[in-house]
């Protein structure tokens, strides 16, 4: 998961900014470049996406283990 603002965006309506998901797929990204806008949308994917692996982890899946 990344959010970048290179000029690989390809087709997305937000380029150049945009997001590269955990599917490795590149899609629009709601950040526009201002901190201040931003931080709050990264902080909260971020926890989403801690969650959403810790949980994983606690099933058991070794394949998300061995990523971490």
């Amino acid at each position: 998961m990344r959010w970048d603002n290179k000029e690989d965006a390809g087709q997305v309506t937000t380029a150049p900014h945009h997001f590269h998901n955990d599917e490795s797929h590149i899609v629009e990204s709601p950040l526009n470049g201002d901190p201040a806008h931003d931080w709050p949308l990264v902080r909260t994917a971020v926890d989403q996406f801690l969650e959403k692996y810790t949980k994983s982890i606690e099933r058991g899946n070794s394949a998300v283990r061995r990523l971490l």
